[in-house]
């Protein structure tokens, strides 16, 4: 249709390619407000869906029936044209929207997901059909500036509606706007033979445990879709406002190139930087779901999901629209370092815990693609068990070192349960009984208690500093509003000042105290690697001296102890650390506001979201700061790379450490070479490693039936000194903390502790076949 001219390549946007990506964006979030909103007929449409909760279960069956059968029936290798094959695509994707929309009763925010998923489809049709004479850059700068304007007009339209009478009135989040919106959505509550006013959770108090418990349940979904048809807008909104990120961060990382194969290369290398950086950004996500999930449990789940869903999205944009095979014969210094470290062990123990049940699917469907092939005839010279893609991936994976591979599979997963099970739960269960038994002290005493408790509790390495600011919010808001003659903005205020203090107190005692004695011991600087160019490149930005952007991403970005102490072994300037670290007011405040804002929640209006939204700041403001670090760090790293790979004299003594081990390592390596391990060995750590990603598997898909959900909350009964000995029924422990912990989540702890034993039994095998061989022993069955 559009025939592409010589030399029109990198030619700037025309009002036509800004029209199109306008349309491409303002078309999805304009369903979302007009549709799924408040502002226009969300109610009438969530009526609508849900009347096809009757044939929810059939249509989902037949998608999934039909797209099994095309998958193993080979239905693209049957001569179709490109166009039925396109057409029959689209048929598919939308017959499995359709059974997605018709399961909207149970999942509210299927429709909204829908909706704005289809902007990134669209405006890649609009670069395919309409914008493709565009350059890389200008095209990206392009779609930027539409985002930020749809997403700047979103939440103004969102606005006006909540606050402005010009909407018929204000329509902010009280029980006035609820009442009314409850009242139109009468059939989505009607699925579960309930209606708003038996809902409402402000007439509960007249109810027994076991009514509130079966009526909780009723209206989950209705007052679900009742927050989402009021807040789908905003929704909308930070959608679209990652989407402006995203381009951002994409521009950033394209450079200038001189020639169409240089432009290329480029392309591919810049792409596969921000594949790694947003690695990096669900590795820093697992840290802050852990943080904020004792502010808000479901935000803290969405927040995982959502960069789950990022990621994916940028896969499927980096597979589809960029030529990697232009990377083949690059020996720059970027694509050296990332051959180098998807070829480590580290990474892929990380990659394989995500795909591991996936890859199973895959296979057992690639095993009953091919055999239909080869019983139809049609297997075109491939005999073996699955298609020939199942079998490369295959290979591939047979290829690899398990030896070395798996037992980071068990260190990323022991990781994953401390972070999830260590930081999400204990923490959070200790600091709400501390909330309690302070609760009769004076304001002075208790201020004091709560910084020497969160001074301890930063000491500790896997604790991060934001359920101690939600804490500090708790704590000294609840005694300031329970002594008049304080008030409850005092109480904030101080907690604010007294988290800040205490964030400040541990950055000096992490860094100078432990940093110091640990950097020492040269084996401790060998281990966290000094000398190596990735610690380097850190100590390059953290030397800069003043407030750099980098330098505060890094220091109020990173987790809380590893940073400090790390800049204690490097024997960096604690003032300039601490100066570094400033900035993280911006972290703090709307910690404590979130913990303070849980006080009033029983008040209703507008403190139950704003709780999540602080949360959500927090949460968004020390992710920004991680990201920009990274950012820098392979900036830094990549351009000065033969500088920060030289000897240095300090580094020495870690040299010749690492020379004096180096035997050793060899022969553990050797000893532990997966061609090498006896049976039993391996036996026992792929026990190990499969038990242990069981267990995550179990604990991030069914998180809901393994732990029951709990906050930092005050506590809700008048005779409960914390939300510890609420009733469960309430989002209690009812007085103990193993409460916490369903049936299936002692499985879950089971499955973990098998795998930790199994993984210590491969680790004493290997240790004395090592110093076995060592001396000259042949190493032989396990002992």
């Amino acid at each position: 249709m559009f025939k592409r001219d010589e030399g029109e390549d990198d030619r700037p946007a025309r009002p036509i390619d800004w029209i199109a990506a306008m349309a491409a964006v303002m078309a999805p979030v304009g369903i979302v407000v007009s549709l799924l909103s408040d502002i226009g007929y969300g109610a009438a449409s969530y009526g609508r869906l849900v009347g096809l909760r009757e044939s929810s279960n059939q249509v989902l069956g037949l998608f999934m029936l039909l797209g099994l059968f095309c998958y193993v029936f080979d239905i693209t290798r049957c001569g179709l044209p490109r166009p039925a094959k396109v057409v029959l695509g689209t048929l598919l994707l939308y017959a499995f929207l359709g059974a997605m929309l018709s399961m909207s009763f149970k999942y509210p925010s299927s429709p909204i997901i829908i909706s704005l998923a289809h902007v990134p489809f669209l405006l890649g049709w609009c670069r395919k059909r309409l914008s493709w004479g565009v350059g890389v850059k200008q095209y990206y700068e392009l779609v930027f500036g539409v985002c930020v304007a749809v997403c700047l007009a979103t939440f103004s339209l969102w606005a006006s509606w909540v606050g402005m009478e010009f909407f018929a009135g204000t329509n902010m989040w009280v029980e006035d706007t609820q009442v009314v919106l409850g009242g139109k959505l009468a059939d989505v509550y009607a699925t579960n033979d309930v209606n708003y006013t038996l809902c409402n959770y402000r007439s509960w108090d007249v109810l027994d445990l076991d009514t509130r418990v079966e009526r909780l349940q009723d209206c989950k979904n209705g007052n679900l879709t009742l927050y989402l048809t009021w807040g789908s807008p905003l929704v909308a909104s930070l959608t679209i406002g990652v989407c402006a990120i995203f381009c951002r961060l994409r521009i950033l990382y394209i450079p200038d190139a001189t020639s169409e194969g240089e432009a290329r290369v480029e392309r591919a290398k810049s792409a596969v930087q921000m594949v790694v950086m947003l690695f990096a950004l669900l590795v820093m996500t697992l840290w802050l779901s852990a943080s904020i999930a004792g502010a808000s449990m479901s935000l803290s789940d969405t927040i995982l999901g959502f960069s789950f869903a990022i990621f994916t999205v940028v896969i499927l944009w980096a597979a589809l629209t960029l030529d990697f095979s232009a990377l083949g014969g690059d020996k720059s210094r970027v694509v050296k370092n990332i051959r180098s470290v998807s070829a480590q062990s580290w990474f892929l123990g990380a990659v394989i815990i995500p795909v591991f049940f996936p890859l199973l699917v895959f296979f057992a469907l690639s095993f009953v693609t091919q055999s239909v092939r080869l019983c139809s005839g049609r297997a075109q010279g491939h005999r073996r068990m699955m298609t020939p893609v199942g079998s490369a991936v295959w290979d591939s994976l047979a290829r690899k070192n398990w030896g070395k591979v798996l037992p980071w599979v068990c260190r990323w997963a022991l990781l994953y349960f401390v972070m999830s099970v260590g930081v999400a739960k204990l923490t959070f269960i200790f600091l709400s009984w501390l909330n309690g038994e302070l609760e009769e002290l004076s304001f002075g005493l208790v201020a004091l208690v709560f910084f020497l408790v969160g001074f301890s509790m930063f000491l500790i390495p896997v604790v991060p500093g934001i359920p101690v600011y939600v804490t500090g919010g708790i704590m000294l808001g609840a005694r300031g509003q329970s002594e008049p003659s304080l008030g409850f903005a005092f109480g904030v205020s101080m907690g604010v000042i007294c988290s800040y203090a205490l964030k400040l107190a541990a950055v000096w005692t992490q860094q100078v105290i432990i940093g110091g004695m640990l950097g020492s011991h040269v084996t401790v600087r060998r281990f966290v690697g000094v000398d190596k160019v990735a610690v380097r490149a850190m100590e390059q930005i953290l030397l800069e001296p003043g407030l750099t952007r980098a330098k505060v991403g890094i220091l109020c970005g990173g987790p809380d102890w590893p940073t400090s102490v790390m800049t204690g072994i490097l024997g960096l300037s604690p003032a300039q650390m601490l100066l570094g670290t400033t900035p993280c007011i911006i972290l703090v405040v709307p910690c404590v506001l979130s913990g303070a804002f849980m006080l009033k929640q029983a008040e209703g209006g507008a403190w139950v979201p704003l709780i999540g939204v602080m949360a959500m700041v927090a949460s968004f403001s020390q992710a920004s700061a991680g990201l920009y670090a990274f950012y820098s760090f392979q900036k830094v790293a990549n351009e000065n790379y033969d500088a920060l790979a030289a000897p240095r004299p300090e580094h020495r003594d870690v040299e010749e450490l690492a020379a004096k081990m180096k035997v050793q390592e060899q022969t553990y390596d050797d000893v532990t070479h997966w061609d090498n391990v006896p049976i039993l060995p391996k036996l026992i750590l792929a026990t190990a490693a499969g038990v242990m990603m069981a267990s995550c598997f179990l604990s991030a898909m069914a998180g809901s039936l393994c732990w029951r959900p709990f906050d930092l909350g005050p506590a809700t009964e008048i005779t409960s000194k914390s939300k510890v000995e609420d009733p469960i029924e309430l989002g209690g422990l009812g007085g103990s903390a193993l409460n916490i912990v369903r049936p299936l989540g002692w499985v879950l702890v089971a499955m973990f502790g098998v795998g930790s034993v199994t993984w210590w039994m491969f680790n004493v095998w290997a240790g004395r076949a090592t110093q076995r061989r060592l001396k000259g022993i042949k190493p032989g069955a396990p002992s």
